[in-house]
């Protein structure tokens, strides 16, 4: 039995009111334009005063890491294998670096805010970690059978979303396509351009 195809009468009853419509829309397109451009100048906002007020923290962090590396080199006979298990973390000859990978965080996360605005992923909140492994002895020239940067690089994403599979394809769209990614992965030409010697 074929089915009836309903009718019902136009929400709106004449051309004025189609009119209407046609500048209510144009009005609400307006008002998200300028919400927009209000959102991203809080985003750069934000940027900004984390750049400034993690810069301080992120060179204690590299000083304490080097004070660190400079202390477990020092002392290698008290090493137990290749590392030493510490209240607060692992040290040795290929422990976790943080030295290098510190600054990997934050385009991960802008990044992830980035797509997240594209996709309309609800996105409350998000936190990167990430930590590598690497064996002093390569770059040293201690074991010529080891490279001389990271083993491996390993990264965590806690992302705070109602909707989890939208943020698990999120975290799966910034891990194929987030610059810092690709370059860890895939080989990038590394040319000295300059010395300068004063």
């Amino acid at each position: 039995m074929a089915r009836k195809k309903l009718h019902r009468e136009p929400v709106l009853k004449d051309w004025a009111e189609v009119n209407d419509a046609l500048r209510s829309i144009h009005e609400y397109e307006h008002a998200l334009t300028e919400m927009g451009v209000d959102m991203s100048r809080r985003i750069d906002a934000v940027k900004a005063e984390y750049t400034k007020s993690a810069e301080p923290l992120q060179k204690r962090v590299k000083q304490l890491e080097t004070d660190v590396q400079e202390y477990v080199e020092a002392h290698r006979e008290d090493m137990a294998g290749k590392s030493r298990q510490l209240t607060f973390g692992r040290v040795g000859f290929r422990q976790s670096t943080r030295l290098i990978l510190a600054n990997a965080k934050v385009p991960q996360a802008i990044a992830t805010l980035l797509f997240a605005r594209m996709q309309d992923v609800p996105l409350d909140g998000v936190r990167v970690e990430v930590e590598g492994d690497l064996d002093p002895d390569g770059f040293t020239g201690k074991a010529p059978d080891v490279r001389n940067g990271l083993q491996e690089v390993r990264f965590s994403m806690h992302l705070k979303s109602s909707d989890e599979a939208a943020a698990r394809a999120l975290a799966a769209l910034v891990e194929e396509r987030c610059p810092v990614s690709d370059c860890l992965k895939a080989p990038v030409p590394v040319v000295c351009a300059e010395v300068v010697v004063e």
